[in-house]
This record gives C-alpha cells, structure tokens and sequence, in this order.
C-alpha cells in the first residue's frame, strides 16, 4: 500500500520548531542537553592554561641551560667547508663539514639535520673542544636556539590565550555568549 502524502502545511507544522528544544507544559524551555560552559569553567580553563604557559617556559630555560652547559668544552671556533650534504634516516639534509685544527683536517657530522639551503663548498663556522678537537659540532642558530624558541612560542601563545581567558571571564564578558 502506498504511503500517504500529508498536507503541505502538515508538513510544515511538522518541521517547524524541529531545531528549537522542546517546552515542557509549563512553556519554559528545558535544560540544554549538553553542560553549560559556565564562567567558573572558563575561569579554570584560563588557570589551567596559564600554568601550561609557566611549565613551557620553565621547559625552555631548562633547554638553554643544557644547551650552554652540555658536558663540552667547545670554547674553540675554526672555519670549516661543507664538503657533503647527506640525507639521513627522517629524511633530512646533513652536513658534513671539513676543517683543520693545527695543521690536521677533521671532518664533523651536523648535530641537527635540516634543509636550510646549505650547499657543498659553503663556509660555515665549526666549535669544538681545544683538548679534544674530535668533539666538535657545527655552529648553528637552528641547532643552539631551534629547540628554546619553539618552546618559548608555545608558552607565550598559551599564556596569552590563557590571561585573556581570566581577564575576559573576571570582567564579567562572555555570560551571554554561550550557545544554547
């Protein structure tokens, strides 16, 4: 048996309001279904992102810390040639870099593989330890700083969002704003 078509207004009345909650006998409308982001909620969030920001940035100076007083004693500078350019197991370019320390050439791996456009035969500045010139390692500002801005970035970004979130929720804006 085929179904029925119902009325055009029929229809209607059957879609309209399907987006809006339904009303109890009393015509007020119920409890959202979902929980209200209420300003004590944003309040913590703001905290909660706040204290990420401080541990990032903690994490950052804990990096440069270690990053100036690695073990080494690389105080020593030379001028070094990029004799090779390797692509390693991720899929990055390293350089192998060439220089001479009283008279003996000495040839050095980067620590941190990148592309920056380093080409064979470019000049670049090697450190290494004056007792020890094998530990040696390309001077880099990837390498030295890469690691402490990324952290650096990260913390400021989370701490803005973070302190914009407490300042906006203890002015009293965003009550209204919540979706319903």
């Amino acid at each position: 048996m085929p179904a029925r078509k119902r009325p055009a207004a029929e229809r209607q009345r059957g879609l309209a309001g399907a987006h809006r909650q339904p009303e109890d006998a009393a015509g007020d409308r119920r409890a959202p279904s979902h929980p209200r982001v209420t300003p004590r909620r944003r309040l913590v969030v703001g905290y909660v992102l706040t204290g990420i920001a401080v541990a990032l940035a903690l994490a950052a100076l804990a990096v440069d810390r270690i990053a100036r007083d690695d073990g080494t004693d690389r105080t020593a500078r030379a001028d070094g040639v990029v004799v090779a350019v390797e692509r390693d197991d991720w899929r990055s370019w390293c350089r192998v870099v060439e220089f001479t320390v009283d008279g003996e050439r000495r040839e050095v791996r980067d620590d941190v593989c990148t592309d920056d456009g380093t080409n064979v035969g470019d000049a670049v500045t090697v450190r290494y330890d004056p007792r020890d010139p094998r530990d040696a390692a390309v001077e880099d500002w990837w390498a030295r700083w890469g690691a402490v801005t990324t952290l650096a970035v990260l913390a400021a970004t989370t701490g803005g969002v973070g302190v914009l979130t407490i300042a906006l929720v203890r002015r009293g804006g965003g009550e209204d704003d919540v979706p319903r």
